[in-house]
């Protein structure tokens, strides 16, 4: 049984490392690495959303590795079950789908014939904790962008009829497993906005002042990036929950809001998500918002708060012109291999 430094594993399984000409390698120490290689690869973790902890967070829904090592198995160096060699192989895919750099006898393949030292045992282990350890850390390099959903609407509103419209669509995975191995797996959605053509004009009350004020709104979103455990603005802009999927529950959640400026400050673009069972999550709803509360007077406004810039008695302008809403997902596609979830809109624009 190996007696040298521990590796802890955060998550995992601790490793333990040899000692050059007193260890002798016990089934263990190959099942530890095979272990912590299987719980990054294979089933993701079963925990109830709501809340996130990294430590509680891994799984690919990758095919699980068949290596285990018995007492009085030779560790040889290439086998279905106790093969050296299959567990490079293992590290070495995880090392081009998380960009982590292993030790050079680790991305070298053994062959028949050749020894396992002490210290290849030894780079191996650590190359294992290191992949484990940035699991949840892809570079978009790994990741393919889909195409998901756009609608667009051409026809008027921000007026007392129409005060806002909304964009609300599921993403369905086939499984809870394929949901929790998606955003495990470095996957994202993609939210961006657009307004473009209608009413020109920058007079104070107008729907060309208005058109503008939505235009620069959207623009200034840039695009917004929902993963496991955030949710972003490309622009920096905006106020995010700082949520993602592990934070969901069964009600829908803010996840982000941005607001227009100056007399246009009352009028909103706003991201809101669920998900259809927070212990075996298969359908992630999400809600776009633009709500166009500006107007003259003098009244309570949207909020129910007198004082303040959304104080209003009624609608005196409105929003034309083009406005879009686009999402897209973003998934595993380097060695390791998720497939989209599928989009279906609930309401357009």
């Amino acid at each position: 049984m190996a007696s040298g430094s521990t590796l802890t594993v955060t998550g995992g399984t601790n490793m333990v490392q040899v000692v050059a000409g007193t260890d002798s390698v016990a089934p263990a120490d190959y099942d530890n690495m095979v272990a912590n290689l299987s719980r990054q690869l294979a089933t993701p973790a079963d925990v109830t959303l709501g809340t996130y902890s990294a430590n509680n967070t891994y799984g690919y829904n990758q095919s699980a590795l068949g290596l285990d090592a018995a007492t009085g198995e030779t560790i040889s160096a290439s086998n279905s079950s106790q093969g050296y060699k299959n567990l490079q192989d293992e590290a070495q895919a995880l090392s081009t789908f998380t960009g982590v750099s292993l030790f050079s006898s680790s991305s070298t393949d053994k062959a028949s014939g050749d020894s396992i030292t002490a210290s290849d045992w030894n780079n191996l282990m650590t190359d294992t904790k290191s992949l484990f350890d940035a699991r949840l850390s892809i570079p978009g390099g790994s990741l393919t962008t889909d195409a998901s959903g756009t609608t667009t609407r051409t026809s008027g509103w921000g007026s007392a009829s129409t005060p806002e419209i909304t964009h609300e669509f599921t993403l369905s995975f086939s499984s809870e497993a394929h949901a929790r191995g998606f955003f495990n797996a470095g996957g994202e959605v993609l939210f961006t906005g657009a307004r473009s053509g209608g009413t020109s004009g920058s007079g104070a009350g107008s729907i060309g002042s208005q058109n503008t004020n939505w235009t620069n709104l959207l623009s200034a979103i840039g695009t917004v990036t929902f993963n496991l455990n955030n949710l972003t603005s490309s622009g920096a802009t905006g106020t995010s929950a700082g949520k993602g999927f592990y934070e969901l529950t069964t009600s829908y959640v803010q996840m982000y809001s941005k607001f227009g400026s100056g007399s246009y400050a009352s009028n909103y673009y706003k991201i809101e998500a669920k998900v259809n069972n927070a212990s075996n999550p298969t359908v992630v709803t999400f809600k776009v918002t633009m709500r166009d509360d500006h107007a003259l007077g003098d009244g309570l406004g949207a909020d129910g708060i007198d004082g303040n810039a959304d104080d209003s008695t009624g609608y005196v302008d409105g929003v034309d012109g083009s406005i879009v809403s686009t999402i897209q997902t973003k998934r595993a596609n380097n060695g390791v291999v998720v497939t989209a979830p599928s989009y279906s809109a609930v309401s357009n624009l």
